[in-house]
C-alpha cells in the first residue's frame, strides 16, 4: 500500500529531525574553530554551503592557513569522504526505481544519518521519492 506524498515527506522530516537538532552543537563548535583561524562568518557560511560534510568542514577548519593550501585541503576532503562511495553504492539498488534527478538530489546531500535512515527505511518497507526528500533537511 502507497502512501500519500504528504505523509511520506513527514515521516523523512521526522526521522531526521533529532539529527538535525544534534548537529547544532557541531555547528557551533565549528563556528567557533574557524573564527580562531581567522576566518570570517561570511567565509565560514560560504565553506559550510560549499563543503557538505562536516567531517571534511573541520578538517579544512583545522588545516586552514594564510595562503591556504589548497591542494591539501582538497586531499583531506577527498580522504574523509571515500565514505560516501561506498555508503551510495549500498543503497544504489534500492534506489533503481527513482528519476536519476531524483537520485541525484538524494545522493548530493547524503550524510551519514541521512544513509543510516534511508537503509533501516529500505529494510522495512519500500522506498519513497518523498520520504528521500524529507530526510534532505539534513
Amino acid at each position: 500500500m502507497r502512501s500519500d506524498p504528504k505523509s511520506e515527506f513527514r515521516a523523512g522530516l521526522f526521522l531526521i529531525f533529532p539529527a538535525v537538532l544534534a548537529v547544532i552543537p557541531f555547528a557551533l563548535i565549528l563556528g567557533a574553530a574557524a573564527v580562531q583561524k581567522g576566518l570570517s562568518p561570511l567565509e565560514t557560511g560560504l565553506m559550510s554551503a560549499l563543503v557538505f560534510a562536516g567531517g571534511s568542514q573541520f578538517v579544512a577548519v583545522d588545516l586552514w592557513t594564510e595562503p591556504a593550501p589548497w591542494l591539501a585541503l582538497a586531499f583531506a576532503a577527498l580522504l574523509v569522504n571515500l565514505r560516501y562511495v561506498l555508503m551510495s553504492a549500498s543503497i544504489a539498488s534500492k534506489l533503481k526505481h527513482f528519476p536519476k534527478a531524483g537520485r541525484a538530489l538524494f545522493i548530493f546531500f547524503l550524510a551519514d544519518e541521512t544513509w543510516a535512515l534511508t537503509e533501516k527505511r529500505a529494510a522495512a518497507a519500500p522506498l519513497t521519492l518523498w520520504f528521500l526528500l524529507g530526510l534532505v533537511p539534513m
